[in-house]
Formats: structure tokens, sequence, C-alpha cells
């Protein structure tokens, strides 16, 4: 009697047939497993691009607004008691460099600039007198505002550099075309 007319051996466990679908079983699993992560990576890369772009328009709406109150002082003051001057030319300067400031911020957030070229512009910025009063006044409320750990290293950053500024601050370039 041969096994083909055997009850259950085309079935058993040593039927090639048998040992194919597993196989193909596995690596269906396997790819579908592939497959799954790819999309749940992709859908967090989306998620962190919509994040960053809706705070990309926030920021945007946030510029308009303290431009609008640099160009009229009935917009500045809707920010209520903010300023610690009440110099129109301080506000407007104090505002200006807050724009500076975040621009800093979103570019280290969105990573688009490196933590060394970050220190670098910020302490240049806060060498001048117009970033140090800016840091002087603004820094606690900033440090108090943080929703992240890059936010927190950010400021941390630029605290770093507004001591070092206030150590040693950064020279002006030497003219163009002076020999030193």
């Amino acid at each position: 009697m041969s096994n083909a007319h055997t009850p259950g051996a085309a079935t058993g466990p040593a039927c090639p047939a048998r040992r194919v679908g597993l196989a193909y079983g596995v690596r269906s699993a396997l790819m579908l497993g592939v497959a799954l992560g790819g999309v749940a990576v992709s859908l967090i890369r989306q998620e962190r691009d919509a994040r960053a772009s809706g705070e990309q328009a926030l920021r945007a709406i946030h510029t308009e607004l303290l431009r609008m109150a640099m160009d009229d002082p009935l917009y500045r003051s809707a920010w209520g008691p903010f300023f610690a001057s009440d110099d129109p030319d301080a506000q407007r300067e104090h505002m200006y460099v807050n724009l500076i400031i975040s621009q800093f911020q979103m570019a280290f957030e969105l990573r688009t600039i490196s933590e060394q070229h970050l220190r670098e512009a910020a302490y240049i910025l806060l060498s001048g007198e117009a970033g140090q009063r800016f840091w002087a006044t603004g820094r606690e409320l900033r440090q108090r505002a943080v929703s992240s750990r890059r936010e927190r290293r950010f400021h941390e950053i630029i605290d770093a550099e507004y001591q070092r500024a206030l150590r040693s601050p950064a020279a002006a370039p030497a003219p163009a075309g002076h020999v030193g």
C-alpha cells in the first residue's frame, strides 16, 4: 500500500505542500509586519510635519501681529503692560529682538540650524545692548513658557550665550580692507 492512499498522508507534517504553505505563511507575515512598520513610521512623520506646519503658521501670525504693533502705537498698546519702557523706540526694539529670538527658536526646533550655529548667532545678538536688554527683561517669561525638551534646550543655550556675552561681548568685525 502506498502513502498516497493512506488516510492523512497528504496532509501530514512531512507533506511538501504543507511545508511550502507554511514557508509562504511565515514570509507573508514578516512582509506584513515590515509593511505595517513602514506605515507607522510614515504616519509619525506626517504627524510631525503637520505639527511643524501648524507651528510655522502660528508663528507667522505672531510675526504679523508684532509687525503691526511695531508700526502703530495703537496696536502696540493693545498688548497691555508688556514693555519695560514707555519709549516707543525701545518698545519696537524689544519686539524686533523678540522676532529674531523667535526665528532662532523655530529654526532650532525644526533642526534647520545646528546647536553651534545657534550659539554663535545668539552670542552675537546678545553681545549688543538691544539683545541684552531683551533677554534681561524677557528671559524668565520665556523660560517659564517652555513646553518641550527641545524648547527647554533652546532657552538653556540662549541663556548660556547671554551669560557669555555679559562676561566677554563679541567684538565688531574689522572694516573691510583693514589689515590688523
